[in-house]
């Protein structure tokens, strides 16, 4: 009987927290498909507009505006609002305060529209780092002002730290 009170409540913590997570003002990021044929996903900074209720869907929606990283962005959708299930949003990732990173970091790396999952695969001069992307097989050098960890939000306001199994062939 306690066992299920307790992830009754535990349930119902966190729906309260991620109310409180996503109100009207809020910067959040969205996850958006840059590349159909790799499924590859970015995360792109939005802020929150409302919460979208529709009679018998069960599922949060949030109305968002998209906005884009780059100040030289000529991004279409910029400013567009959209309608995104809470599925596809996650708060801001806290701030990395990180100048170096290490070999086999997980990390994401600033791209016009938004934060792109890399893994650090060298250690340039001049806090340069070389990142490879598992989807196109393509590397590309960074400053690290262009770098951030990746992290995984776990929900209720955790983050950890990506780890996933990356090949490089």
């Amino acid at each position: 009987m306690f066992e299920g009170f307790s992830l009754y409540m535990i349930v119902l913590e966190l729906k309260v927290l991620s109310q409180h997570m996503f109100t009207r003002g809020k910067l959040v990021e969205m996850t958006r498909e840059i590349s159909e044929s790799e499924k590859e996903k970015i995360w792109v900074r939005a802020l929150v507009i409302t919460e979208v209720r529709k009679q018998g869907d069960d599922r949060r929606k949030f109305l968002i505006k998209r906005c884009t990283i780059s100040q030289n962005s000529s991004d279409e959708a910029e400013g567009k609002h959209l309608i995104v299930d809470i599925c596809k949003i996650r708060p801001s990732p806290p701030r990395d305060l990180c100048a170096e990173y290490s070999l086999n970091d997980y990390v994401e790396v600033v791209v016009t529209h938004g934060w792109r999952k890399g893994r650090v695969t060298e250690i340039l001069l001049e806090n340069k780092y070389k990142v490879y992307f598992a989807a196109t097989k393509e590397d590309a050098v960074f400053n690290y002002t262009e770098i951030r960890l990746s992290m995984e939000w776990l929900g209720g306001g955790s983050w950890i730290r990506a780890h996933e199994v990356f090949s490089h062939t």
